[in-house]
């Protein structure tokens, strides 16, 4: 295993334990800027060299901006809140997205969670060498697409990570790079409903010689509080 791989799945190794100890602390009442500053005195406890980028955390209508910055706001019981994080080691980023509901979500939240993850899962499976940018991001667009969600799906599918946190391959409609072996790539769909939810998945993906591995071991399920 390169020096890189180690590096990269030692970050998101850190990145889990971060998010699996913050799940502990996360109540209605609590701020988005709260559980951003506890995440990142987490990530320094568990041995991160730093911060792959400043978090992304937003409940209920905050969480559809895709690139959401934490408020003052308090969490509200029924809304779902977005956690988009990673760390550095070595010199290398993880990246992860996780969903939290804070009491029960509504119905169509939830729907809307399941395409996403179908939409990802489908992604995954298709994964290989040889596939474009375009070709992977059309494989998790277009399950969203037949969902009914396909305006909500509002940015590229993934990209590329390393040494920076975004870089080649782009995994988006303009690209038409082809997947190799040993690319690390995040696959991270996602419906954003203005006003009242975001929802996005992501997890990192090593491109092997048949097909791809999966570098995220933390559970994709929707984490109700």
């Amino acid at each position: 295993m390169s020096d890189k791989l180690k590096h990269i799945i030692k970050a998101q190794r850190i990145t889990e334990r971060v998010f699996e100890d913050l799940l502990k602390e996360i109540h209605a009442g609590r701020t988005e800027i709260e559980i951003r500053d506890r995440l990142l005195d987490l990530a320094k406890y568990h041995g991160a060299s730093g911060h792959a980028f400043d978090p992304k955390v937003g409940a209920g209508r905050n969480a559809a901006d895709p690139h959401v910055e934490p408020t003052d706001r308090k969490l509200r019981p029924g809304q779902l809140l977005l956690i988009d994080m990673g760390a550095t080691y070595g010199g290398y980023c993880s990246d992860m997205t996780r969903m939290v509901a804070i009491g029960k979500p509504s119905s169509e939240a939830r729907k809307a969670y399941g395409i996403v993850l179908r939409a990802q899962q489908a992604a995954i499976r298709a994964a290989k060498p040889g596939l474009t940018g375009k070709e992977l991001d059309a494989v998790a667009r277009d399950v969203i697409r037949r969902a009914g969600y396909g305006k909500r799906f509002i940015h590229a599918l993934g990209h590329g990570i390393g040494r920076k946190l975004h870089q080649d391959p782009r995994l988006t409609p303009l690209r038409k790079t082809r997947l190799k072996p040993g690319d690390v790539v995040t696959v991270e769909p996602g419906i954003y409903v203005p006003g009242r939810f975001g929802v996005r998945v992501e997890d990192m993906l090593l491109i092997t010689p048949r097909g791809n591995r999966n570098l995220t071991r933390t559970p994709k399920k929707l984490w109700i509080l």
